[in-house]
């Protein structure tokens, strides 16, 4: 099975993000939406994904960055909420993600 589509989204929820997620899915992307951390946690060490969305607070997203940055080199990850200004962005991207975009990112510029 060809995975180099698949994006593993945080969400916290089953209804959060319905239209970047829908974008995602129209664009051809496998979206494996996760409430959970460790749930996403088990499916990244057991399989091998370009892309996680982290949605949620910021001290969710800087573990989960952190611990998946840790498992992963390679993982892209964005990190997908409401910054207060800039220091908040960097410290995410210090924390290991890769690219900080506002929650009205719409799914293309995800993709």
């Amino acid at each position: 099975m060809n995975r180099s589509l698949d994006v593993l989204f945080l969400t916290g929820d089953d209804t959060a993000h319905p239209q970047q997620i829908a974008d995602l899915s129209h664009l051809g992307f496998q979206v494996h939406r996760y409430a959970e951390l460790a749930d996403l946690y088990t499916h990244v060490s057991r399989h091998p994904v370009p892309l996680v969305v982290l949605a949620g607070t910021l001290p969710k997203i800087h573990l989960a960055a952190a611990q998946l940055r840790a498992m992963r080199q390679t993982l892209g990850i964005i990190a997908l909420t409401t910054f207060a200004d800039s220091e908040a962005r960097v410290r995410t991207l210090l924390c290991g993600a890769d690219a900080c975009l506002d929650t009205s990112s719409s799914g293309l510029e995800l993709a």
